[in-house]
């Protein structure tokens, strides 16, 4: 090895990258170099090249194929500290990152299992669980209408809270409150592009229109696309109810007045009074005969002075066509009744 003196320059020692290294015997030990390789000082200790002094450092996305036992390499992909280690029967990086930090543990991020609480704020800045998703009926499979998408005329409502749109479209809309004015919201599900939507800041919010045939589609407050929330059936429908319900109403009385009154009341508070339609006709037995006439009360015969519609109940006056108000008569009223509060 040539050691050539410069003055104040310094010292110039032999150099070369890694395969430059020269052949060298286990006479040679002691032999340094610079590997511009690695960038670094080298030595040679009979057996193997090793880097000079005591352990090295490397930071890198891939383990330095100069190293030495004791050397710590710091791996820029996945952010863990790695420590060069021999045992009885080979050499390899062993994981040296620490998994208690000021007296915290800490969950790999690709993944792993706590055994106690976790205390987090926040969602993908939403709520933890529970009503992430402010689509109603996202996956499409409650229908109280029964109408196919096929059936329903644009512009209008087939399964619940899904309007009809032209070229295979459908879009809902959601109501005021259920969403934060102006916030980022994500949209994803099946046969949906995923997007993220900023909210309107006031009144209600009609979403890009998405496929007839998508499902569980998911609008959730944050950037990041979740997994679809699937709540209870049972509370699913209730949140249909609010805008579209039906009814199926059967009263058997003995009466000795020609009218009466009738309550229904809604199994939720709907969005506001709702439009009723009403189906079938109300039928009725005059005068204990047995005999039901159908034709007499017709479904318009609801239409009377005093009806009264709430978003809570509808209340009506009924009367029968009876001999006088006096008249012993037992009446059968079937009716199905559909209320519509849709936005």
């Amino acid at each position: 090895m040539a050691l050539i003196s410069s003055g104040t320059g310094g010292d110039k020692i032999a150099a070369g990258t890694t395969n430059q290294r020269p052949a060298v015997t286990a006479a040679d030990a002691g032999t340094i170099r610079f590997n511009k390789t690695e960038g670094s000082m080298e030595r040679w200790d009979g057996t193997s090249w090793g880097p000079m002094g005591g352990a090295s450092v490397h930071v890198g996305n891939s383990p330095p194929n100069n190293k030495a036992v004791g050397d710590l390499w710091y791996n820029t992909n996945d952010g863990m500290l790695y420590v060069y280690y021999t045992d009885a029967n080979s050499s390899q990086w062993v994981d040296a990152s620490p998994s208690n930090v000021d007296g915290r543990d800490y969950v790999e991020t690709s993944g792993g299992t706590m055994t106690g609480d976790l205390t987090v704020p926040g969602l993908n800045g939403g709520p933890l669980a529970g009503f992430r998703n402010i689509i109603i009926n996202g996956d499409v499979t409650i229908n109280q209408r029964g109408k196919a998408y096929s059936a329903a005329t644009n512009n209008t409502y087939w399964a619940d809270r899904w309007q009809k749109k032209n070229g295979g479209k459908m879009v809902q809309i959601i109501e005021a409150g259920n969403f934060i004015p102006t916030a980022t919201y994500t949209l994803s599900g099946t046969n949906v592009t995923t997007q993220q939507l900023t909210a309107p800041g006031a009144g209600d919010w009609a979403i890009p229109t998405v496929p007839s045939n998508a499902r569980k589609i998911q609008l959730e407050l944050g950037t990041v696309a979740t997994q679809f929330e699937q709540r209870p059936l049972g509370v699913e429908i209730a949140l249909c109810q609010r805008y579209y319900h039906n009814m199926n109403v059967f009263w058997e009385m003995d009466q000795l007045n020609y009218q009466f009154g009738l309550q229904l009341y809604f199994p939720v508070m709907m969005h506001h009074a709702p439009n009723i339609m009403l189906t079938g006709k109300k039928m009725w037995d005059n005068a204990l005969t047995g005999a039901l006439n159908s034709d007499v009360f017709l479904s318009n015969n609801l239409n009377v002075a005093g009806k009264r519609y709430t978003i809570t109940r509808i209340s009506a006056y009924i009367v029968f066509p009876c001999n006088s108000p006096f008249d012993w008569s037992r009446a059968e009223f079937k009716e199905a009744f559909w209320f519509e509060a849709e936005l």
